[in-house]
């Protein structure tokens, strides 16, 4: 017998071998499906994140969309756009039409001109009107 054990633990067709190449084989068969987990859960986390921007962006459109559509508060004052203006108080619009200016909803107006701007183009007062539409919201 050789130093350090039989020759079968250590030679080409030996028990230590044989196990080991079994063990390889299992690990083999197992590692397959693991590594396919693994690869679609790195898959699943990008796919994620990737979501998670989105969602973002939509909530920050969503967000931008309600500042856009919420009635404006306060007092109107000449730095409101048209839009803001309108919004503020639902009997604006016939305020702005009783003092001559056009039926801003069907008009062509910038709906982010100011009502400064406004005065200046269509000159009316803008003092009497602001006057008029802070009436609207005592």
């Amino acid at each position: 017998m050789p130093e350090g054990g039989s020759h079968v633990t250590t030679g080409r067709f030996g028990v230590r071998r044989r196990v080991s190449a079994r063990v390889r084989r299992a690990v083999e068969v197992r590692a397959g499906p693991v590594t396919e987990m693994v690869d679609a859960a790195t898959v699943l986390l990008q796919v994620s994140a990737d979501l998670s921007v989105r969602l973002r962006q939509v909530e920050a459109r969503l967000d931008g969309v309600a500042r856009a559509i919420e009635r404006p508060s306060g007092p109107f004052v000449g730095t409101m756009t048209m839009s803001e203006v309108l919004r503020r108080h639902p009997s604006a619009g016939r305020v702005l039409s009783e003092l001559g200016l056009p039926d801003c909803t069907g008009c062509s107006v910038r709906f982010d001109e100011t009502l400064v701007e406004a005065a200046e183009a269509y000159g009316f007062d803008l003092t009497y009107t602001l006057a008029r539409l802070q009436r609207l919201v005592r």
